[in-house]
């Protein structure tokens, strides 16, 4: 029969955050240092849950607070003058409390035979937070009188933990304290390092064109989401871009940006468990042109052009099928 459903839920956090920097310049501004840090606390009140005509999971809970953070920052870069050539190197870690909602999240179903409503849990209030350790080095050269500058850069970021949303069957109705069979929970950590070639360059006072490719190692610490599959899902191994943008007059540009993407592989639940679906690596091309139809000191306005996937490739993205080629056209108005 019928059921009537009631449902208020409320949830307040404070956070509170201190944050510091730091600039140095030394040897005559060739050599900067920069230092940051950042303190967080959180306090979380304790949530108050109203359902009537469904059986609320969260009841009775006792709330924890996410934990206080503190991360910091340091980089330095170093420029040789007669060669043109800075060296450069970052090391840090970043911290992301869970959110309320990946915390206490559900939807409401109603069976349309019964009219009978049900509440289905996605949060899991024992959530920790997101962790990440990085460094990355590199080199920037200047020539022709810095027209050209080319880049290469190595990095490598750790992931301690991360919140994920799970619907692979890493969560178990029988085993989960709030019943559910998918939300967010604690996934696998990780490792991703690899190495980033760049190029930029301005031949003219009107045209700039950069460049580069990027090389991504991403291993995951368990196979928790498909069996004995550690490689990170939806990273590209391989990926290049190609951008060109020319200014024709005053009012005119015009942007054409090519893309690259390397084979990667998304999770999909076939059959009676999550699999690894590989699909296949990409061109993408883009145009972009826009015109200035009068222009002020506070106001402009402009009429834009733009062109998606101009050669018209069949391509995935997140494991979505795209469109083809498409266009739009517009005026935008800024004041």
């Amino acid at each position: 029969g019928n059921s009537r459903l009631i449902v208020n839920s409320q949830f307040t956090q404070n956070s509170n955050a201190a944050y510091m920097q730091h600039q140095l310049s030394l040897l005559d501004d060739r050599l900067q240092l920069s230092a940051s840090g950042r303190w967080q606390a959180f306090s979380l009140h304790t949530p108050a849950f109203d359902m009537r005509g469904v059986r609320n999971p969260y009841l009775g809970l006792q709330t924890v607070s996410p934990p206080r953070a503190l991360t910091g920052d340091v980089s330095l870069a170093y420029f040789v003058r007669t060669t043109g050539t800075k060296l450069r190197a970052h090391l840090g870690n970043s911290y992301r409390a869970p959110s309320l909602y990946e915390r206490f999240s559900g939807g409401f179903f109603a069976n349309p035979a019964t009219g009978d409503a049900s509440f289905t849990p996605y949060g899991d209030p024992r959530l920790g937070p997101d962790r990440y350790n990085s460094y990355d080095y590199g080199v920037d050269q200047y020539l022709f009188r810095e027209r050209v500058r080319l880049s290469a850069t190595h990095f490598y970021v750790r992931t301690k933990q991360l919140i994920i949303f799970d619907f692979s069957g890493l969560i178990r109705a029988a085993t989960d304290p709030f019943g559910r069979s998918s939300g967010y929970a604690m996934g696998p950590g990780g490792i991703n390092r690899g190495a980033e070639l760049a190029i930029e360059a301005r031949p003219g006072r009107s045209t700039v064109v950069s460049g580069s490719y990027t090389f991504v190692n991403a291993n995951t610490d368990r196979d928790s989401v498909i069996t004995g599959f550690f490689r990170a899902l939806n990273v590209p191994r391989h990926t290049a871009s190609f951008v060109v943008t020319q200014r024709v007059g005053p009012r005119f540009d015009v942007t054409f940006d090519l893309f690259r993407s390397g084979m990667h592989y998304i999770n999909y639940f076939a059959g009676t468990r999550s699999r690894a679906f590989e699909f296949p690596a990409y061109t993408k091309a883009d145009l972009v042109a826009s015109y200035k139809l009068w222009m002020a000191d506070r106001r402009t306005a402009r009429v834009f052009f733009k062109a998606d996937n101009v050669l018209n490739r069949t391509y995935y993205e997140n494991g979505t099928l795209n469109p083809r080629l498409w266009a739009i056209a517009g005026v935008s108005v800024s004041f």
